[in-house]
């Protein structure tokens, strides 16, 4: 008479039991993925031979949609949500003396007419 109660008392036990079984192996999947991020952003920040202060500046950047990058000829570029800003080394510029700053010297450029 109640056989069928017992067996869906047993079926319940079963079904948590896969439930729990499930829930530890998400846990555990959930964490191994965790430890896989944090080592993978370890590694890229060690590429980049940043100190921790230099991250936290980078970061805080990021955060601001304030990013700089490195053009190709080495100079700075913060890029933001407005557009980006070139700032140029002039100690490492190769084209400085060739590059018109459009700042009147005085000096009159040879013009061969």
């Amino acid at each position: 008479m109640y056989e069928k109660l017992e067996k869906l008392r047993a079926e319940l036990r079963r079904a948590e039991k896969r439930k729990k079984d499930a829930d530890l192996k998400l846990k555990t999947a959930q964490e191994r993925l965790k430890e896989a991020e944090n080592a993978q952003i370890l590694s890229d920040v060690g590429t980049f031979h940043m100190t921790p202060e230099q991250v936290a500046e980078f970061l805080k950047l990021a955060a601001s949609e304030t990013v700089p990058s490195l053009n190709q000829d080495g100079s700075v570029r913060i890029a933001s949500s407005s557009g980006s800003t070139d700032f140029h080394n002039e100690k490492d510029d190769p084209d400085k003396e060739n590059r018109d700053d459009g700042i009147d010297t005085g000096e009159e450029d040879d013009v061969n007419e």
